[in-house]
């Protein structure tokens, strides 16, 4: 199970130009025939002979890269090409096509999901993996509405859940009890003593994870001057005694900004452990914190 919390921080901007280094570094990475715009610590703008332009952003340190996007010039915003988002280490986070700002044909997205897009809208079956090869969910659309029947599976393929969708709308549902879990997330301490509601208490423990992770972010100082900006990408568990472990960082921005990072989690205090069946277990998080200079 996954929580995706947003972190977004703004700091001063430090002005510097395009030089020579960053097209030295980054030039086996570009396009055959391309003309290099721009570039900084973590980018590169290029123009390809059609005239599309391609923004890419890399990891430095091992010059990966975590983001691709094709546009149609680059005066344009207007999406129309390859799209691409991966991980520190090269995995696949989305993929895709864009025609004219709509995303069209067959997508990856969420690491796991795939399916197709008709005029930027989803069409047709999507499917959601685990592990790359285990099926754990079909979803199925009728643009851009979910229609007819969605499933989701267990372990060794045994239906658990059955859902009839018209046009968007829930008409049936059906659960097997005998596959399905009652969870309970794990909580961000602070809240204990409030005598909150479930869904207050929930609300309480998501901000107090943010004032958490707020108070302890200072944008390093090489990052900040190398103007190196993006979104880290953070995942870890919550053992079954509440302690913070597993810690990887999925997408670093830098690895300055992936150590500030690492090291903010691996401060962090124990949480009140998740449940299933009242008892306790391992929960997965994962935390995007967008690092964005602002004039």
């Amino acid at each position: 199970m996954n929580i995706y919390l947003t972190i977004i921080l703004s700091f001063i901007l430090v002005v510097s130009g395009y030089n020579q280094s960053c097209k030295k570094k980054y030039n086996e990475k570009l396009e055959k025939s391309s003309k290099l715009i721009d570039c900084g610590a973590n980018y590169t703008i290029e123009k390809l002979e059609s005239g599309k332009c391609i923004v890419k952003r890399y990891f430095p340190e091992n010059k990966q890269i975590t983001h691709l996007a094709t546009y149609i010039s680059n005066e344009s915003k207007v999406l129309h090409g390859l799209y691409e988002e991966k991980w520190d280490d090269g995995t696949t986070v989305t993929s895709g096509y864009f025609e004219n700002n709509l995303k069209v044909g067959l997508w990856r997205e969420n690491v796991n999901q795939t399916g197709f897009y008709n005029q930027g809208v989803k069409h047709g079956a999507w499917k959601t993996y685990k592990n790359d090869t285990l099926l754990i969910e079909v979803s199925n659309y009728v643009n851009g509405e979910l229609h007819g029947e969605q499933i989701k599976l267990d372990s060794v393929g045994n239906v658990k859940i059955k859902e009839e969708f018209n046009n968007g709308k829930l008409i049936s549902t059906t659960i097997d009890t005998t596959k399905i879990r009652i969870d309970l997330m794990p909580k961000f301490p602070g809240c204990e003593n409030m005598n909150l509601t479930v869904d207050d208490f929930d609300i309480c423990s998501k901000n107090k994870l943010l004032e958490y992770i707020y108070g302890n972010l200072k944008y390093p100082k090489k990052s900040r001057e190398l103007e190196v900006q993006g979104k880290a990408l953070a995942q870890f568990v919550i053992s079954k005694d509440g302690s913070v472990i597993n810690i990887k960082v999925l997408n670093g921005v830098d690895s300055d900004i992936k150590m500030l990072v690492t090291s903010i989690l691996e401060k962090m205090p124990k949480w009140t452990p998740g449940k299933k069946d009242g008892k306790p277990v391992n929960v997965l998080y994962t935390i995007p914190i967008i690092f964005k200079l602002t004039d």
